[in-house]
């Protein structure tokens, strides 16, 4: 079974996992699992070079690279929501990560409410369960909830 197995991991459902930025150690776990990586982070935000850990281990990787600031814009997310409409289609396991989680779950409640049609109280519910934090007020304003 693919399920978090330490702290900021979360199950999203199916075989995905969101979390923050796993050590390199947990990287290497997830890959022999057969997990394919997808990282929100930035050139630069990472500790070192994650895709060549999961290369050297004969997994497969992407960045995204995703500030928070970026999830205002409504093109931006059309472009992250056709990432994740692809990685959601291909069977397997997917660990999703950033450094904290908070992009992750801010980009899944909006991904659900936006193209899965998913309630905007659901879907912050997904995204707050995925682990956004600090997002909750700009992703409440998108969804047109109150603040909290």
């Amino acid at each position: 079974m693919f399920e978090p197995s330490q702290q900021l991991e979360f199950a999203l459902g199916g075989d995905w996992i969101a979390a923050g930025q796993p050590s390199e150690t947990r990287l290497l776990e997830v890959v022999a699992l057969g997990a394919r990586v997808i990282s929100l982070r930035t050139e630069g935000e990472d500790p070192y070079d994650t895709g060549a850990v999961v290369s050297s281990a004969g997994g497969h990787y992407m960045r995204f690279p995703t500030r928070g600031s970026d999830l205002s814009s409504g093109e931006f997310r059309q472009r992250l929501y056709d990432m994740l409409d692809t990685e959601l289609a291909r069977d397997g396991r997917v660990y999703f990560h950033c450094g904290s989680s908070n992009r992750i779950g801010a980009a899944w409640a909006l991904y659900h409410a936006e193209r899965k049609g998913v309630t905007p109280e659901a879907a912050l519910q997904m995204g707050l369960n995925g682990g956004m934090t600090r997002l909750e007020t700009p992703v409440r304003q998108i969804l047109g909830l109150s603040p909290k």
